[in-house]
Order: C-alpha cells, then sequence, then structure tokens
C-alpha cells in the first residue's frame, strides 16, 4: 500500500500511528486478520478502543474492509489502492481459520426474486487451504 501522505489527504484522514500501524499489519500479512491478531500485532502500544475506532474509521474510508466469515468471527483485509473493496469472494480455511481475499473471482450470477432488493452479498469458500492439506 502506499505510506506517502498523499493517499491520507485524498481520503481526508490523518495519518495516526495507530492506523499506520493497522494497514502496515495488514499489508504485510498477505491475509485477513481478526481484530485480536491485528491488536497482538500492533502491540500494546494502543488501547483496544483505539484501535477498534481507528479500524472503523479505515474502513469508512476504504482503506480496509470486513470479512464476516461465521457468526461473530470477523476478519479484515486491505483494499487495494486504498478504494472500496472491488466485488469479490473469501477464501476460510476450516482448519486454520485463515482468511484470503480471491481477488480473481468476480463473476456472480444469483437470480433475486422479483421485488427482493440485495443490500450487501458475501461470498464466503471454505475448504482447507495450501498448508493445512499438506500438514
Amino acid at each position: 500500500m502506499e505510506q506517502d501522505d498523499s493517499i491520507w489527504k485524498r481520503h481526508q484522514l490523518r495519518p495516526t500511528p495507530c492506523r499506520r500501524m493497522v494497514m502496515e499489519c495488514l499489508d504485510t500479512s498477505g491475509r485477513a486478520m481478526s481484530e485480536r491478531e491485528i491488536r497482538l500485532a500492533v502491540g500494546e502500544e494502543f488501547d483496544r478502543t483505539t484501535l477498534y475506532r481507528n479500524m472503523i474509521s479505515l474502513e469508512e474510508n476504504g482503506f480496509i474492509h470486513r470479512i464476516v466469515v461465521a457468526q461473530g468471527v470477523v476478519k479484515y483485509a486491505a483494499n487495494p489502492d486504498n478504494q472500496p473493496a472491488q466485488r469479490h469472494a473469501h477464501f476460510f480455511c476450516k482448519h486454520c481459520g485463515n482468511v484470503w481475499c480471491l481477488r480473481q473471482a468476480q463473476t456472480f450470477k444469483v437470480e433475486i426474486p422479483l421485488g427482493f432488493q440485495v443490500e450487501e452479498e458475501e461470498i464466503v469458500v471454505r475448504g482447507l487451504c495450501r498448508a493445512c492439506q499438506e500438514a
């Protein structure tokens, strides 16, 4: 992710140390992370409330997106180019619990009954990741 000040100015968002650390954490992880995983990765420098408020701000401004894997299981991933997440699926490993964005998978054809209105969609593919299959 572009970490210079222009990206923050474009979104009219201050690049606070907490926001920068969250973005660095998600950018380098290569996978989606839970709030707890992010909190452990950034350390004790910020309290839970500060971290959570900053994650909400990053999500509202298109830097990250939320993935609801199951009831009570939420992960976060960085958006490419700090733009709102484009339509894509996610892969959830049922063994290790990791989640990856499947950005190349953008073709979903779902017929919605007449009179229904779609407000959001989430496609989560469940299975075993490569590492868990080899273990």
